[in-house]
């Protein structure tokens, strides 16, 4: 589950929709026994291994949005007190989420990444509940064992909205400047079980975005004055940020392409049209934002029931019914 702040609610709302239309309520996250999420996409995981339902999930994004961010603009956050506080908020709205619960309590693989600035270059660091030369389930050292809420606050630590998070002497901050969508953490974490000769099957991937604008042409123009510099150094701010966001897409043709490759069923959903800020609280532009997703939604059902035609083809086995087995279904 890609990350995007409060676009997290785009991510909700086409769960809730897929669960909705292929099985009449709210469990889809029942048939998934891998997790994978960055920066807000990880608080939506680890609420689901939490137990929660869809429904839970989006008014816990809704209500959060105001007890989170500020109403500040960006020189307030550059220059003011605005980060500092915004970092207490998400620390307590985190602990409020998951007050004990820990990645080796959970039956379900999990796996959210976070950038270790400690040193220079930064490097990716991953939090996981398992090992890669064990069968899942197996002991694994206590230390090892993290809180939902310090892996969700390390994955979504992003720089001008919230101070670095501290780790085991290690300055960790949001997961999304090396894996906006996890695919590619996926990908690093599946070929080392085959390094360790713990060969896992994947028997579907479901990727879910947190929307993308529409593609639009963009204008350079030459740089014959200080005016024409000054907004090209601004386009090459955006050019950064759309790759830290992965806006380029690359990942996910990288995905599909080895997913087809070795057989394995892919879903992409992420709508198309969502330009909004990830800090954003207004109330109309959010509903904006979800009636977008569900326009998109309707235009593009057929993504949907191929996720149906996996979990279709997955359990209905007749000699498996009434049994309890794990799908190796991943989001």
């Amino acid at each position: 589950m890609d990350g995007g702040g409060m676009r997290g609610l785009v991510s909700v709302v086409c769960l809730m929709f897929s669960s909705r239309r292929l099985l009449g309520n709210d469990k889809l996250p029942d048939y998934f026994d891998w997790l994978i999420g960055t920066s807000t996409g990880s608080m939506l995981a680890l609420s689901m291994a939490q137990g929660k339902n869809l429904q839970e999930c989006f008014f816990q994004y809704w209500d959060m949005k105001r007890k989170i961010f500020l109403d500040g603009s960006t020189m307030a956050r550059l220059f003011g007190n605005q980060v500092p506080e915004q970092t207490r908020n998400i620390e307590k709205i985190l602990k409020d989420c998951f007050p004990n619960e820990t990645f080796h309590q959970s039956i379900r693989r999990l796996t959210v990444p976070a950038f270790d600035i400690t040193t220079s270059p930064g490097r990716l660091y991953t939090f996981r509940n398992y090992a890669f030369d064990k069968p899942f389930g197996s002991a694994l050292p206590e230390e090892q064992d993290v809180l939902f809420r310090d892996a969700a606050r390390a994955s979504s630590a992003a720089p001008t909205y919230f101070e670095p998070f501290h780790y085991n002497n290690r300055k960790l901050v949001d997961g999304s400047f090396v894996a906006n969508s996890p695919l590619n953490i996926l990908w690093k974490e599946y070929d080392n079980f085959f390094k360790y000769d713990n060969k896992i099957r994947l028997h579907g991937l479901v990727s879910i975005g947190t929307g993308e604008p529409a593609l639009m042409e963009r204008k350079i123009k030459e740089l014959t004055t200080l005016k024409r510099r000054a907004v090209h150094i601004a386009t090459v701010g955006t050019l950064i940020l759309e790759q830290c966001v992965g806006q380029d897409q690359c990942s996910v043709e990288a995905a599909s392409d080895r997913c087809a490759a070795q057989g394995v069923p892919f879903v992409r959903l992420s709508p198309v049209g969502v330009n909004v800020r990830i800090d954003q609280i207004d109330d109309g532009k959010l509903c904006d934002m979800i009636w977008t997703t569900l326009r998109w939604l309707y235009d593009n059902v057929q993504e949907v029931d191929k996720l149906g035609d996996i979990l279709f083809k997955l359990h209905s086995d007749p000699s498996q019914r009434g049994r309890q087995r794990r799908s190796n279904t991943i989001l």
